[in-house]
């Protein structure tokens, strides 16, 4: 008997095996047998073991006829094994010349049941020296002599801390347990992660371990076999985490029918590391833009909740190391979209075990993280900014007291007033209570005291000005229209505005250089759609204000500077006036000018008794500030400063709201997962859109929560109040709005049906605006809905762009005689089989796979194709064909407007029409597709499912009255008249008697004879 048998499995190792057997024939020790079991090895790994057992009788080969796998070629070899020891080597790896010999004299002082000795790594293929150094470190980190619970605990249990690896390989084993070890194992195939099982088993058979980590014999060639950091398509990856998932079955099985509670536990805590080891390959070996695919099929092997825990802890390690190298998350996306993806792939609805529990603890460090970096890197960007600010020759203070839009402008500069005695800052913005100021007066002074802070800190710039957030200067060569108070009436804050208006600042330099004085245009007052004349006329007229505070003004100015008098009396009887206290001037000028204005308004407020004056009334000093400016400027004319000044049109932004990118919403402890369902709507199709939101909520399951969006151009304030308000009867559920009007306002979208609105394009949007989720669901806002849209969500979309159902009516339309939309699909959109269309009211987009797939501006492009007829649809399709997963008919059921199941319906395909019919009578979805609403036309199909869910908002009034200012009216025997359809048969009538039997609702007899039976009496 050898004192040591070397079992060494061999597949596809021809370049590495005769090296790793001479390193058995260069041993110091002798006493040995090698069995080398060739696992059917397509190269010529058999030969290169033939040819080295040929001249050395102690190798011996056994060529297998198919191939098994590492973990069978190890239960063959043992098969063979005669030695009292024995050692697995694999085919790539060598043993140092001494290996055997220290291995001996270490098991002749302790001849214990295993011996694990030490490993040296060597870096191979795409495998780094840092990687394989850290690989050493761990299989080389323990010492002294452990018992099996010790053993079991150190390696496998998460107690334990995993201080041990799971190699079988720098061992040696005592063969008799060894054989009784592996009789034990499955005999099924294992591949990667067949260590940690037949480990597991093993230690089942062996009372102890020795650890002689100082004998460094195994050489491990780091980067050739299985463990390497070459890249992995997510389908290989997925291979890779199914074997993983193998082998923690075969754990879990054996440690059950051991019923050995300790087995039970490390097989538990193998399934855990070896997770943990997938998702680590996860980080390393796939592509970012292969990640969110990756994850979702590895998912579903190893277990949602098992997945989102090691992304959420990859997500925790990476804002550690973001924090320790001063890197910000804008710099490193990974980290906050592998957190991003941990928080979707969770399946946390209905889950309470082991995984939920590590996946609330991993989220809540990696967010408590990630919130930390977010803080520290907004502080960074704010001084920075403020850094910008200072740096600029031209500093335009832009006053507000809210959040508002900006322009990308870094002359535009945003200043928060009232701070002292509003509460609250707001980031990224100048602050008027810093420093010397009097933030504290600005219930008086407005807008005032952010010129003052600019008096008392701006100095090295070359222009001074200010504006308001609603108010900006038109900085471009082009002259607008004004309404009658001389401003240029503007939508929205945004790129679009900024080009038209010139509020960029290259614009903004050139249009003021060379001037000393930029004002709002000098209007002339009687103009005005008012009845006054004259600026003093003007100030009485307000109803609010107090003429004696105007006339005390201008005697203050006449008793500090004599000088103005005469100017004081021109400009409150004259008839010309610059309104909205906006100006910018040279730097030198503006401090002249604040040395000369603010110590005017400090003596009006101590002359003026505001105790009882309304809150406008308490504004008189920033009322005076806008006359005085005027004084000032004429005084400046009269007495020929030589000043040379430039008057700019005053643009009003109506919409100044700001447009935040959209963030993943705030996390919940526990973490639940989310469902995004994202909606288009304007400001008219609210109470339809919220109809359909309240019908979906009321039917979800809440355990989930559920990221409400709409997408809007014009929603109002109100509107949205009056929305949230209805959300706010569902926790589980949260409502945002996305303005996207400055998006789509740069694509030609126009829709050739009169039935269809340009929001239907803003789905496009989707994968753009909410980069944070690979799966959303879009839902057209004049739907019912009855399912479970947590169901819906569900639906595997792997590998394809999107899930819908069939669309009966195109499919009608397809079989109707004259063959024009057959030609239709065929040649304008190109469809290989047109039987393919969907409906695309309802959607579950893989926007995962639609980002590689188009860019959001290709969609948009796509879209823009004016040879369709459902723009927005077709080109869904057109595009998508071949990567579409297809819906049960019941998640969008069209109702049967105009009477279209019988006339066009009925001509889809057999199957199509009667999966219709069975959807109709089961719908999750009722979809009022085509001109006839429930809101627009009385007795419209369907109505009553939806008065029931409409009846639960707060426009339910507004429907109502929107119905009854909607009369249907049809056209009968010539006649135009107002028309309401009655029932065809009374539910009393004993005809029904007769007709249901032959006839049931939902069958497709049934609603083909209504629909003949309504174009009988004219009404198709």
């Amino acid at each position: 008997m050898p004192r040591f048998s070397i079992v060494i499995p061999a597949y596809n190792v021809e370049a590495y095996l005769e090296q790793c057997l001479d390193s058995l024939l260069a041993q110091t020790f002798g006493d040995w047998e090698a069995v080398v079991v060739d696992d059917a090895s397509p190269d010529g790994s058999g030969a290169v073991a033939d040819r080295l057992a040929a001249s050395d009788p102690r190798i011996t080969v056994v060529h297998k006829a198919a191939n098994e796998g590492t973990h069978l070629a190890r239960r063959t070899g043992m098969e063979r094994c005669c030695g009292e020891y024995t050692v697995f080597l694999d085919g790539d790896d060598s043993l140092k010349p001494d290996c055997l010999a220290l291995l001996d004299e270490a098991l002749s002082a302790d001849p214990v049941d295993s011996i694990h000795c030490g490993l040296v790594a060597q870096a191979a293929g795409s495998t780094s020296d840092e990687a394989a150094k850290a690989f050493e470190r761990f299989n080389n980190e323990g010492e002294g002599t452990l018992a099996r619970q010790e053993l079991l605990t150190q390696v496998f249990f998460e107690r334990g801390g995993y201080r041990r690896d799971w190699r079988v390989t720098n061992h040696a084993y005592k063969t008799e347990a060894l054989k009784r070890a592996f009789e034990a194992m499955t005999p099924e195939r294992l591949d990667r992660a067949e260590d940690a099982y037949e480990y597991l088993v093993i230690c089942s058979v062996i009372e102890q371990e020795a650890t002689r980590n100082d004998i460094l014999g195994y050489v491990y060639n780091l980067g050739r076999g299985i463990i390497n950091y070459d890249r992995l398509t997510p389908e290989a990856y997925a291979r890779e985490a199914a074997q993983c998932q193998a082998c923690i079955d075969a754990s879990v099985d054996f440690a059950r029918m051991s019923g050995d509670e300790a087995l039970a536990e490390a097989a538990s805590g193998a399934k855990v590391k070896l997770a943990e080891i997938v998702t680590n390959d996860w980080q390393n070996r796939v592509a970012p833009e292969d990640q969110a695919k990756a994850a979702e099929l590895i998912a579903s092997v190893l277990g949602p909740n098992e997945v989102a825990a090691n992304l959420a802890r990859l997500a925790r390690d990476g804002a550690y190391r973001l924090w320790d190298t001063d890197v910000s998350l804008a710099d490193d996306p990974s980290v906050e979209r592998t957190f991003n993806l941990a928080l979707e792939l969770s399946d946390t609805a209905h889950v309470a075990d082991d995984a939920r529990a590590r996946l609330d603890a991993a989220v809540a460090a990696a967010a408590s993280h990630i919130g930390d970096l977010r803080r520290r890197d907004a502080e960074r960007a704010e001084r920075d900014l403020l850094a910008d600010y200072d740096a600029q020759k031209v500093r335009i203070l832009v006053s507000a007291h809210r959040d508002f839009a900006r322009f990308d402008a870094k002359s535009l500069q945003m200043i928060q007033v009232g701070c002292a005695v509003n509460g609250g800052r707001l980031p990224d913005m100048l602050h008027d209570d810093e420093g010397d100021n009097d933030s504290g007066l600005n219930k008086m002074l407005c807008e005032m005291t952010a010129q003052y802070w600019a008096w008392k800190h701006v100095t090295d710039a070359e222009y001074v000005g200010f504006c308001h957030y609603r108010r900006y200067f038109n900085f471009s060569d082009t002259r607008y229209e004004e309404n009658g108070w001389g401003e240029v009436m503007a939508g929205t804050i945004d790129e679009a505005a900024q080009r038209r208006f010139g509020l960029d600042d290259a614009s903004i330099a050139r249009a003021i250089e060379g001037y000393d004085i930029v004002t709002a245009p000098m209007q002339d007052i009687r103009s005005l759609p008012a009845p006054y004349t004259t600026p003093a006329e003007q100030y009485a007229d307000a109803p609010k204000l107090h003429i004696d505070d105007l006339i005390l003004c201008g005697e203050v100015v006449k008793e500090l500077h004599p000088d103005y008098a005469q100017d004081v009396d021109a400009y409150l009887n004259g008839h010309t006036s610059c309104f909205c206290n906006m100006y910018i001037m040279r730097t030198e000028l503006f401090r002249e000018y604040a040395e000369w204005v603010f110590p005017i308004l400090d003596r009006c407020i101590d002359a003026i008794d505001f105790s009882h004056y309304s809150v406008e009334g308490v504004r008189t000093p920033g009322h005076l500030a806008e006359r005085l400016l005027n004084i000032y400027l004429i005084h400046g004319e009269r007495v020929g400063r030589g000043w040379k000044t430039k008057e700019l049109q005053v643009v009003h932004f109506q919409d100044p709201a700001p447009r935040p990118a959209p963030r993943p919403l705030p996390l919940e402890t526990p973490v639940r997962s989310t469902i995004p369902v994202v909606f288009a709507a304007d400001n008219n199709y609210v109470p339809m859109v919220s109809t359909t939101i309240v019908s979906m909520l009321e039917n979800a399951d809440p355990a989930y929560r559920y990221d409400v969006i709409v997408l809007t151009s014009d929603i109002s304030g109100e509107n949205r109040a009056e929305m949230g308000a209805v959300m706010a009867r569902y926790p589980h559920a949260h409502l945002r709005f996305l303005d996207v009007a400055d998006i789509v306002e740069k694509y030609d979208l126009t829709t050739s049906n009169a039935h269809i609105s340009n929001e239907t394009y803003y789905r496009f949007l989707i994968q753009e605006l909410l980069p944070f989720y690979t799966k959303v669901l879009y839902l057209d806002s004049d739907l019912v809905v009855t399912g479970d849209v947590a169901e819906l969500y569900h639906t595997d979309v792997t590998g394809n762009l999107l899930a819908a159902a069939r669309d009966v009516d195109f499919l009608g339309n397809l079989n109707m005689p004259d063959g024009k939309r057959m030609a239709y699909a065929e040649d304008v959109l190109g469809m290989r089989d047109p039987y393919d269309y969907f409906q695309a009211g309802v959607l579950l987009l893989n926007t995962g796979e639609m980002r590689q797939f188009m860019s959001m501006e290709q969609w948009l492009e796509a879209a823009s194709d004016p040879t369709l007829i459902y723009n927005d649809q077709d080109v869904l399709n057109r595009c998508c064909e071949g990567r579409v997963t297809y819906l049960d008919n019941a998640w969008n059921v069209m109702i049967d407007c105009d009477g279209r199941i019988g006339r066009i319906f009925s001509f889809a395909p057999a199957p199509v029409f009667d999966a219709f019919l069975r959807a109709r009578g089961n719908a999750l979805v009722t979809h009022y597709a085509g001109f006839q609403k429930p809101w627009t036309m009385v007795g419209c199909d369907k109505a009553e499912l939806y008065w029931e869910y409409a009846r639960k908002t707060p426009f339910y009034e507004r429907l109502i009255a929107q119905l009854a200012a909607a009369v249907t009216h049809v056209d009968l025997g010539g006649k135009r008249i107002s028309w309401q359809p009655p029932k065809a048969i009374g539910e009393n009538n004993p005809i029904r008697k007769l007709v249901d039997p032959i006839m049931p609702y939902g069958t497709r007899r049934r609603e083909v004879m209504k629909s003949i039976g309504r174009t009988v009496r004219g009404l198709n």
